[in-house]
């Protein structure tokens, strides 16, 4: 079977398709990727598990039509040489552009919703909102399978749809992680360590993350407060010479983009995102919890379904800082129930997160045995 993949730059086939793809190749199939920003690294990663990679250069921030039109013309050329039976699309506009594709080539398309981003982020239902959700309902009558990584955003685009549309739906916790790599390590016993690891957004609670530290800095706090992710140039970004500005104050420890995760988990207690995006599942939270890290995070979609508050992690109302400086608080005075909750984390990551359980569900459904 010729299954094509769809998602955005090049890096995320390896971080959450991976084993995935390596599944797919394992079975007799071939597996093609297309994606954009491609880098050496993951282009010889994917050549090493047998899997082709197409570059169509598209910008996943731009929502122009000549974007648009330009990202079709490109994938149809690529269909019309492989012929696909199948395609996997994730994150929305690669969603979107296979839709399209849908119209020209007889393929059987499985769309999953890795959260809904800006345009959802917030309760107001705004005249964009309403539009995109309108859309995105269109769109998705024309998947084979839709899979959503919450119930939020199941209940957002199918509530009040017929029984025919809601059959072709399904919710995964998660997309996983591979708990061997993720191993549970040793709690630091030095000073509390509070790490927030992510896209350096607005929504993702970073400048609630930097005021909480200031204050617990203020307070004399011993704490100290690491921050890692990549920059983002956009109107949701938040501002680099601010987070220069409070690494150069020692309010946080900001340590750029980090490729492996787990050195930066290892030296933290405790994983924080005060989060109000519209998230699917963290990766983040994976695997930090498969790591035996608990984690503050907030009542946000897909966060709070997997945290039970003060038994694996904390739950902490989205943009309110003084409820998370008392939970931070509560880690400095509270350091011997570390071992309990990270135990609590890494049972909670072995029943939910093991990649090889969505895998083995998303196989079966690109293969047409769901």
């Amino acid at each position: 079977m010729k299954i094509v993949v769809i998602g955005t730059a090049c890096w995320t086939f390896e971080k959450f398709r991976g084993s995935l793809l390596r599944k797919l190749v394992l079975q007799g199939n071939e597996v093609i990727a297309i994606g954009t920003n491609r880098d050496q690294a993951s282009l010889k990663f994917l050549e090493s598990i047998g899997v082709s990679y197409y570059d169509i250069n598209f910008d996943k921030g731009r929502t122009d039509v000549f974007s648009f039109l330009f990202s079709l013309c490109k994938i149809l050329k690529i269909f019309s040489k492989c012929k696909p039976d199948v395609c996997l699309a994730y994150f929305l506009k690669p969603i979107v552009v296979a839709t399209f594709a849908k119209l020209f080539y007889p393929f059987r398309l499985i769309s999953l919703i890795e959260g809904l981003g800006h345009t959802f982020t917030g309760s107001r239902l705004t005249l964009l909102r309403r539009f995109v959700k309108f859309f995105l309902q269109i769109i998705l009558r024309f998947s084979n399978k839709v899979v959503c990584l919450n119930t939020m955003d199941k209940e957002e685009l199918f509530q009040g749809k017929d029984s025919g549309s809601l059959e072709k739906v399904l919710v995964l916790p998660g997309i996983g992680v591979d708990l061997n790599h993720y191993e549970l390590s040793a709690m630091p016993k030095s000073e509390i360590n509070f790490l927030f690891l992510s896209r350096l957004l607005k929504a993702k609670g970073l400048y609630e993350f930097i005021e909480a530290a200031f204050k617990m800095k203020e307070r004399e706090s011993n704490a100290t407060f690491s921050v890692y992710g990549q920059a983002d140039d956009s109107i949701h970004g938040v501002d680099p010479k601010f987070i220069d500005e409070m690494d150069k104050k020692r309010v946080i420890d900001y340590g750029g983009v980090v490729h492996d995760v787990r050195k930066v988990i290892k030296s933290a207690n405790v994983l924080v995102l005060p989060t109000y995006y519209r998230e699917g599942l963290p990766r983040c939270i994976q695997e930090a919890m498969a790591m035996g890290r608990p984690v503050i995070t907030t009542d946000f979609a897909g966060c709070s379904e997997i945290i039970k508050d003060r038994i694996n992690g904390f739950i902490v109302p989205s943009k309110n800082v003084s409820s998370l400086i008392e939970i931070m608080e509560w880690f400095c005075s509270n350091a011997e129930k570390f071992p309990t909750l990270a135990s609590d984390c890494r049972k909670t990551a072995e029943k939910y997160f093991d990649c090889n359980k969505p895998d083995k569900i998303l196989s079966q459904i690109i293969l047409g045995n769901d």
